[in-house]
């Protein structure tokens, strides 16, 4: 992974909340589940917060709180957001959105890939 890169995105003051961030979006795909091609399942009916959601998507649902919409782009704009998205780009190797809806990918596999960055982060920054 390229670390150089990671640290140009993530500024050592906000990785602890990125990592917080990376746990919670893990968090809440456990619960709710996953979702692929778009933020969020809305075919349920259930609250946002409650429907399946890709990662990004993850990223955003603890900011509906705030009166924010899915597609708010400001949404992932803290440095903790910012350093997430950044960390999870760069331990995939690729756009978030291209490998949340690469076939092979589930549940399972984007936990995974959500708590192994935050471990990542942990390995780069010392913490």
């Amino acid at each position: 992974m390229d670390e150089v890169g990671l640290l140009e995105d993530l500024k050592p003051e906000h990785a602890k909340a990125a990592i917080a961030v990376l746990q919670e979006a893990a968090d809440h795909i456990e619960r709710v589940g996953f979702f692929k091609g778009n933020y969020i399942d809305v075919s349920s009916g259930k609250p946002l917060e409650d429907c399946p959601c890709c990662i990004l998507g993850a990223f955003r649902v603890p900011c509906l709180n705030a009166g924010k919409s899915m597609i708010d782009q400001s949404i992932l704009q803290s440095p903790e957001r910012r350093g997430a998205r950044a960390a999870v780009t760069h331990f995939l190797g690729r756009p978030i959105a291209e490998w949340n809806d690469l076939p092979e990918q589930n549940k399972g596999t984007a936990i995974q890939a959500l708590r192994q960055t935050a471990l990542w982060v942990q390995q780069v920054f010392g913490l």
